[in-house]
């Protein structure tokens, strides 16, 4: 089966960024072995569609929010149960996992349910996304906005808050002070967490 070139060339970039926090044009030609003109090429369309940033001539280009929009249909919780038995959890090697939307009844509930065990927690809080774990009022308001069935719900929020999907969570947490800047279901859980890590029982 033939590759597209361009396609090829465009994950090759995508991949790279993924790798670092930032990245300048030379690593990124190291990196993909793409000749510099293709990459400004791929680059300034990645900018364009909102996938990339360019941050400043000396910290190079890095990933925008964008991208966890391509993994919308796949979500880790999907594959808990593999995951979990990679890990191979043990009374040396406990695992704790925090998942988002865990109600009785749940596809999630079920699949916490399945690999629950004395060296595994699985704990979580009914928010749809950790966002909603914190509370509207940090953000002036009394309550989230809806987001409508079918729309994913990162830019759904965004939508509706009127501001970009890129850099929209580096501002709600920065908002987050202490603890009751968050809702006692997000706390509770991640303090379940940390009582089954480090406790030596």
């Amino acid at each position: 089966m033939a590759v597209i070139e361009p396609i090829r060339r465009a994950f090759a970039v995508l991949e790279a960024l993924n790798r670092r926090r930032s990245t300048t044009l030379s690593l990124l030609a190291a990196e993909t072995g793409l000749p510099r003109p293709t990459l400004v090429r791929l680059l300034q369309t990645l900018i364009e569609l909102g996938y990339a940033s360019r941050m400043s001539r000396e910290a190079g280009y890095r990933l925008t929010d964008r991208v966890l929009t391509l993994a919308g249909g796949v979500r880790f919780i999907d594959h808990l149960v593999d995951a979990v038995a990679d890990f191979e959890p043990g009374p040396e090697r406990r695992l704790g996992i925090l998942v988002d939307h865990l109600v009785d009844g749940s596809k999630e509930w079920r699949l916490a349910a399945s690999v629950r065990g004395p060296h595994v927690l699985v704990t979580g809080h009914p928010f749809v996304d950790v966002w909603a774990g914190i509370r509207p009022k940090c953000v002036g308001l009394t309550k989230w906005p809806d987001v409508p069935r079918g729309v994913p719900w990162k830019e759904g929020m965004a939508r509706a808050l009127g501001a970009d999907l890129d850099g929209l969570w580096p501002k709600l947490r920065n908002r987050v002070k202490t603890y009751a800047d968050l809702e006692p279901e997000l706390v509770g859980a991640v303090e379940r967490l940390l009582d089954f890590l480090t406790s030596s029982a």
